[in-house]
């Protein structure tokens, strides 16, 4: 509770993302969604977000789902939440994460652009927004963008964010498309990514199209 108590009021600080990156692949106690057991997130989530409301109940609980490369769910899945949703006693403070990088970054397997990554995006988090269900929040997302294949994944990626990819979610009425943030606002040298900064701290030009698509206008 010491960083919520300290930013409480902050306006700059909307909401605390309590664990990062909940991965099952490679932990000898994997993290588990459901189940009451010690490796159980789900209620941890609860249990933190409600005190984190106490102390600042204009705050965004944000609740990363688990991430398994061994059945696909490089991004975070959460069809658990269908069943067992993160239930807070403000509910409108629920705001669920997932991370998107293309196949250059983790060596995934399956698509990454086109009809086939929006269908998994669908499948894996995208029904809760074409559900009007919860947001979601892209926690994390980007690339170099050196290749075509990662530009290939960032058009699919934001046409979706955006509400224009084809099979997927809609925006009308004015309605707010899919907040992402891209990894990193900063300079890496010699990493994938790279940080969407040089060394002279402009913005890198393969990246900045994309960072401009993430801006609402």
């Amino acid at each position: 509770m010491t960083f919520a108590k300290r930013w409480a009021g902050n306006r700059t600080v909307i909401g605390f993302d309590i664990r990062n990156e909940p991965c099952s692949h490679y932990k000898k106690f994997p993290p588990v969604w459901g189940g009451d057991g010690p490796d159980d997130i789900h209620p941890m989530y609860q249990d933190v977000g409600n005190a984190i409301l106490k102390v600042d109940p204009g705050a965004l609980i944000i609740c990363e789902v688990i991430i398994n490369y061994e059945t696909g769910a490089y991004e975070g899945d959460l069809s658990p939440v269908r069943t067992l949703p993160v239930v807070l006693n403000n509910s409108a403070k629920v705001v669920y994460s997932v991370h998107e990088y293309p196949r250059d970054i983790g060596g995934y397997k399956g698509p990454d652009s086109g009809i086939g990554y929006v269908d998994r995006m669908n499948r894996m988090w995208g029904w809760l927004i074409k559900g009007d269900i919860a947001p979601v929040w892209i926690g994390e997302m980007g690339a170099s963008m050196k290749s075509s294949e990662s530009r290939t994944w960032g058009n699919t990626l934001l046409d979706y964010m955006n509400g224009i990819a084809f099979g997927g979610p809609t925006f009308t009425n004015g309605r707010q498309g899919i907040s992402g943030d891209w990894w990193l606002w900063g300079f890496l040298d010699g990493q994938n990514p790279d940080g969407c900064l040089d060394k002279s701290g402009a913005l890198r030009p393969e990246q900045a199209p994309f960072i401009a698509r993430m801006i609402a206008k």
